[in-house]
This record gives structure tokens, sequence and C-alpha cells, in this order.
């Protein structure tokens, strides 16, 4: 038998040593994946945020393409309806938990977008597009919501919650799409509101996706809220909330500016096609309306109709 000589303890000691200090060491590692990337990674403290100008987003890729450091893609638009010029106006993406925030400023790029929104920009932009991949196992552990920031002349403007959610712990950071969360009503609804779905797509492991939008007349719709009811295999109604998007067609369809803010996103679990009957709410301080109708699929989920509830 072959004795084993004092190098190849050497090397079997420096490769613990490795091992440990990878495991133990992982913001400096989350340090230099960054610095690798030029992304620099800047702690604050908890949002406190009031509504500014207008901006509207697109994430094309959202994922995590490197198993062992947990590295995030990301790539898209974040594009703001201002005065402000492309060499005045930065973009970052926020990171934000209960107790603090993190702050990344994005490398921005050349974006198709100003061409889809001409008609109401004050100033074209075509720097509004994003590429940037970080590592963020250094974050402190938390569940994060992913926001697209534009600042000008370095103060914040605008803000959109992207829907994605990093949860950090015990060492490991995973990306995901965070589900709509369900919620509860105090009271029947007092109004009427308009809506309706544009994407409603069902998985195999059924979780629904919508994209849609809402508007209580003549209201600003970036002042109201919106929930969708959802009732499947003869099911009481669950109801869920939404992201808000900004969107252009409600309101150049209306002719009317108090519908950027109408579009909604959401993601719904344990939904069957069976039965399946969808709801949407608004709630406008503090007063709770509902859409005139709900929608039941007619033959698939491509073809989403409108059944009218009022007589």
């Amino acid at each position: 038998m072959k004795t084993l000589t004092w190098k190849t303890y050497a090397v079997a000691i420096m490769g613990l040593i490795t091992l440990l200090w990878m495991i133990f060491s992982t913001n400096l590692i989350a340090q230099w994946q960054n610095q690798a990337h030029g992304v620099d990674i800047i702690e604050g403290e908890t949002l406190e945020w009031e509504r500014g100008g207008l901006s509207f987003i697109d994430v094309s890729v959202a994922e995590q393409n490197n198993p062992l450091f947990d590295t995030v893609k990301l790539k898209g638009y974040v594009y703001n309806i201002s005065h402000c010029s492309d060499e005045d106006a930065t973009r970052s993406l926020l990171l934000s938990s209960k107790d603090r925030s993190y702050r990344i400023q994005l490398t921005e790029g050349w974006s198709w977008a100003y061409g889809l929104f001409a008609e109401i920009d004050l100033e074209r932009k075509k720097n509004a597009g994003f590429g940037d991949d970080f590592c963020p196992l250094g974050l402190k552990d938390g569940l994060y919501k992913l926001i697209l920031q534009v600042e000008e002349y370095g103060e914040p403007v605008t803000r959109a919650e992207t829907g994605y959610v990093i949860d950090k712990r015990n060492g490991h950071a995973a990306l995901s799409y965070r589900p709509s969360e369900p919620a509860t009503f105090a009271d029947e609804p007092a109004g009427w509101c308009n809506g309706g779905f544009n994407v409603v797509k069902l998985d195999e492991e059924g979780t629904l996706t919508l994209t849609g939008w809402a508007i209580i007349d003549e209201v600003d719709a970036y002042d109201t809220d919106i929930y969708i009811g959802v009732s499947c295999g003869g099911e009481e109604m669950r109801v869920y909330s939404t992201i808000k998007e900004n969107i252009t067609y409600i309101a150049d369809y209306f002719e009317n500016p108090l519908y950027y803010g109408a579009g909604f996103k959401a993601k719904l679990p344990d939904v069957t096609p069976k039965d399946l009957k969808l709801y949407i709410f608004t709630i406008y301080k503090g007063v709770l309306h509902r859409c005139s109708y709900h929608f039941e699929p007619e033959w698939s989920l491509d073809n989403m109709v409108a059944v009218y509830d009022l007589p």
C-alpha cells in the first residue's frame, strides 16, 4: 500500500481550509463577485417614499445563472417621463426589506422603449435599458422586494415594483416572482369600477398569472389599490393583492392621463380551470369598489368573457 506523503496531507488540509473559508466568508466572496461585474451594493435604511414622477418598466430577464454564488441576472428597461434628459437621469435597483434596503446603480444602455412613449414623453430617452448581474450573498437575511428607481439630478423621482423578491436565509439567496398575498375586506363594496384582463395563464402547478387594468371613473389610478377575487371548483371566493403597473393603452383609449397607473399584475396560487371565476376590486380612500361584472373562460383560458352581475 502506498504511504501518503506530507505533501498529500498538506494539500488536503489546504483544501479543507479553503472550503471552510468559502462557507464562512460569503460577504467577501459577494464583494469579489460584484466587483467582477462592476456592481456596488450600498446598504441603506428602510425606504420612505412619496409618489413622484411617472415611469414604465419591463423586466425581460430575471434569473439566477450561477448556483454556486447565487448570481442574479436582470435585463430590461425603466423609462421615466419628464423634462430630464439621459445625461441628467440615473437608474437603480433597490432591494427593500422591512428594516433595511440596498441600492445598486444600474448600468444604462440603449433601449427601443423610447419609441413606445413618444406621444407623452417630454424628453425622449434612449438610454433607459439596463442589463446587470449581481451576487446577493452579502445581504443580511430577509425577504427583499426588487424595485426599479429613477433618479434625476441625484434625487429619486420614480419607483416601481418588479414583482420579484430575493429570499436570503442561511447563506443562500433565492430569486423568485412573489405570489400575490391573501387579502380580506372589512366592508362591503360601496362603489363600482371598470376593469379587464390581458393575460390569463395557468401552469401545471396551479399558479394563475394575470395582467390587466382597473379604473374608477375620473379617479387618479395611482391612488387606488387593485385586488383580484378568484373562485374555482365550487369553492368560495378568495381575494389577493396585486402589483400596480403603469400602462398606456387605457389612458390613450379614454384620452385621460389619470389612467396611466391603471395596470396590475398578479400570481394566484391553487387555481383550477373548473368553474373558474375572476373578480376585480379596487380600494380608493378606504372605500371598496367592485367591477360591475366578473370573468369566466369560454372554452379555454385564452378566451375570458365578461359576465354581468348588475341587473
